[in-house]
């Protein structure tokens, strides 16, 4: 019974569709007519004392009716409050909406103060709708026609890097200037449509067809977007066989909301200020990206000689310099609606103008090999922080989030054809026993493996032990000093070389905490998680480790006839088959040696054992 929760010494606020009225007025036919709902409700709202909020603080100019069917017309929905919220109570208001019968009813109950625009220019992404506007592709090809005509000598990377400014620029004036006209549009059309509810409400029925053209314009104008939202939040599902509707932006709020870090561990203490959970991030990701110097010697001593090194035939395919179809493929593989980098141009920009952006860039990292650099702009990323869990207590501690970069599409297509190149290659560095990454390898094999191990074990009543290797920030602490041995080494070649070389000269960070953009932090370690090409660029890191296990003498695996498996991995996963104590001591001394020579790390209270 609603009585119950209504007769209180709280403040009352009783909204809904109530789908009765109490006086003959709130309806279009004022016939008097009374049934059980009206009767009770009337005898709540003066039992209770409550106030039609409706009649208290609506202006003349206010649409009267909120519910519009046929020759039909009522105040259906209404909103009740206690006598003291009266005058707390302002800027009522029905506004018609596209997708349904009934209005949206609103008011604001006490000061209401504007929130503040969060909005960071850093973060600006471009929005591809623009892509399919004529006036700004027109623009934006004309650009880069001039750009093309620059003679070779003159700096091709410099003109991108300004160009891709301009496309910011004209992008935000092109979008301001049709939400301006999408906005004029609405307004106009719900100024036509209130004038017409109004006539309606005189004269019931007379304006029934034009009142459904019009709202038909709107929802169409509402689809676009209510879809932008549901994109936004990640929630495309939702939008198939679903009408429109305000879900789509409350679910994009929530979306925003729950990747917002409100609170963090700092200096020993809760804090839940913005600017000291930035802080927190920042001085966290210093530590985890600052230099370690490496035992490079011991380790070209110790680990290196491990490695194969691919012979002169395979280095000079590797040494080709790059095509324009290559350029052209990469494009066609970038996956839609990834998040682009700092500079806002995501992967369908360049879909869009492939045929003039993919001889440009060819230019571009060709002058880049000559240099010795790459544009500022591709050293330059965003990080941002995804859960690990979604235990609270777990994330109020920074080293709860997962660090993901967001590059530029133009560095990631050009990190997309070293990727390819090392692909020609990788199975002859990187052994069998790490499938993550590498094509024509899955994790599948892994599994397999390991469980034909225990069935057999089981079967034949012999003894194993895995011990499962966890790396500590596995990726975060790749020594670039011990990658780049590695690579030269093996003999990738100077274009592949030189190229992760620039990549990873001089290239800084900026996280993104709760839509704030932080200080550039240098990246002297680290492979980028993010990167198409630092899952291999692992592969190879980790690879003398692997190999170490593999070869040495004193560890056994596991051995069926001629067959025998001592390692297995899958990207920072690592797990050691050994069939005495023996074997675990030295596989632990092994992973102990390598991390102290390479600043790796084992989380030992991580690592499993059975």
């Amino acid at each position: 019974n609603i009585f119950e929760f209504v007769q209180t010494d709280r403040l009352v606020i009783l909204l809904g569709d109530f789908n009765c009225v109490c006086e003959p007025r709130d309806r279009s036919n004022s016939t008097q007519y009374r049934d059980t709902s009206t009767i009770f409700l009337s005898d709540m709202v003066q039992k209770c004392e409550l106030e039609d909020v409706g009649q208290c603080a609506s202006s003349p100019t206010c649409l009267f009716f909120t519910h519009f069917q046929g020759a039909s017309h009522a105040r259906l929905d209404r909103a009740y409050v206690s006598l003291e919220l009266v005058r707390s109570c302002k800027t009522y208001a029905v506004d018609p909406v596209s997708f349904s019968d009934h209005c949206l009813v609103s008011f604001t109950l006490g000061s209401s103060k504007e929130k503040a625009n969060n909005f960071s220019w850093d973060l600006w992404k471009l929005n591809s709708k623009l892509l399919q506007d004529d006036i700004f592709a027109s623009k934006v090809r004309k650009s880069l026609e001039q750009l093309d005509k620059v003679k070779e000598g003159k700096s091709v990377g410099a003109k991108w890097e300004l160009l891709k400014q301009e496309f910011k620029m004209s992008a935000i004036e092109r979008s301001v200037a049709l939400k301006h006209g999408e906005r004029k549009e609405i307004t106009e059309l719900k100024g036509l449509l209130q004038d017409l509810l109004n006539a309606d409400s005189i004269s019931p029925g007379l304006f029934s067809d034009d009142i459904s053209v019009l709202k038909k314009r709107l929802e169409a104008l509402d689809t676009e977007r209510y879809q932008g939202a549901i994109v936004r939040a990640r929630l495309q599902r939702l939008s198939r066989g679903e009408l429109p509707t305000k879900r789509a932006l409350g679910l994009e709020k929530r979306y925003a909301s729950k990747n917002e870090i409100s609170e963090i561990q700092y200096q020993g203490s809760l804090t839940s200020e913005r600017q000291v959970i930035v802080r927190a991030f920042v001085e966290y990701y210093k530590g985890i990206f600052s230099y370690r110097a490496s035992k490079i010697a011991e380790f070209q001593t110790t680990f290196l000689p491990l490695m194969p090194k691919l012979d002169d035939e395979a280095r000079k395919r590797l040494e080709q310099p790059v095509e324009l179809w290559e350029i052209e493929k990469a494009i066609d593989n970038l996956k839609p609606g990834k998040s682009p980098g700092p500079d806002g141009l995501g992967g369908d920009f360049y879909k869009t103008f492939k045929d003039q952006v993919a001889p440009l860039l060819q230019r571009v990292f060709a002058e880049a090999y000559d240099l010795g650099c790459l544009p500022p702009s591709f050293l330059c990323t965003h990080t941002i922080s995804i859960p690990k869990s979604e235990d609270p207590e777990r994330l109020r501690s920074v080293g709860a989030y997962r660090p993901i970069t967001l590059t530029n599409v133009d560095y990631k297509i050009f990190m997309k054809l070293l990727a390819e190149r090392l692909q020609m290659v990788i199975n002859v560095i990187v052994g069998s026993h790490q499938t993550c990454g590498i094509r024509g390898r899955s994790i599948v094999t892994n599994v397999h493996v390991a469980r034909s191990i225990l069935e057999c074990c089981d079967a034949m009543h012999r003894r194993i032990a895995v011990l499962q290797v966890d790396l500590e920030k596995a990726f975060d602490r790749v020594s670039h000093e011990i990658l780049f041995a590695i690579l030269e080494h093996v003999n990738v070649g100077s274009p592949l070389y030189n190229g992760i070389r620039m990549a990873y000269k001089n290239c800084a960070t900026s996280l993104v905490v709760n839509k704030s953009v932080s200080e550039r932090i240098p990246l002297l370690s680290s492979v980028r998680q993010g990167c198409p090409l630092s899952p291999l660029l692992f592969r190879v890191f980790l690879e003398p480790f692997c190999l170490s296990i593999i070869h040495n003498s004193q560890i056994r695996g596991f051995r069926l006839q001629e067959t025998e498996v001592r390692l297995l991995s899958y990207a920072d996963d690592v797990a050691i088959f050994c069939v005495d104590h023996e074997s675990v001591s030295k596989a632990v001394q092994l992973t102990e040696l390598f991390c102290e020579q390479t600043c790796s790390a084992v989380n030992w209270q991580k690592c499993v054992g059975f």
